[in-house]
Order: structure tokens, then sequence, then C-alpha cells
């Protein structure tokens, strides 16, 4: 039997995008995390259930599953950001 893929073992699209749609809504809760002055013109434009989707193809993708993301590099965003996400991994 082949190995699963990472996508696979997480559960696929839904438990991914499940994860994604907690993270995504934590950030915004949060005064230390909701810090991105980009991130916060998303949100309060009601553009967050668009960022969710484009966040839950990115993960799909990276992660091996059956999907496309075409948007902007969020490796540089993911790298540039780590510091103020590591006190609460």
């Amino acid at each position: 039997m082949p190995q699963q893929s990472l996508y696979e073992r997480l559960g696929g699209i839904n438990a991914i995008a499940m994860v994604v749609d907690r993270f995504s809504d934590q950030i915004v809760a949060n005064p230390k995390l909701n810090v991105n002055t980009k991130l916060k013109d998303w949100n309060t434009k009601g553009q967050l259930e668009g960022l969710k989707f484009m966040r839950t193809l990115w993960i799909c993708q990276a992660t091996g599953g059956p999907f496309q993301y075409t948007g902007k590099d969020m490796h540089v965003y993911v790298v540039s950001n780590f510091r103020t996400f590591r006190p609460f991994c």
C-alpha cells in the first residue's frame, strides 16, 4: 500500500479548512496577533472569507493535495511573520 500524502494524513480538504477557519478567526480576535496592517485591512473590508479560502488552497497544495494555489507567494509572509506566531505555537 503506498504511503499517504501529508494532505491525506491531515484529513483532506474538510479538516484543513476547519483548522484554517479557526486559526484565521483566532488571529482576528487576538490583539497580539492581529497586528499586520494589510490583514487588518482585509478583515475590516469583509474579505476574511476569501483569505481563509486562499489559505486553505495554499496548505492543500503544499501538503500534496489536488488543488492549485494561484495567489501571492505566502512563504515570504509565513517566514517574515514567524516571530509573531512563535509564542503561540
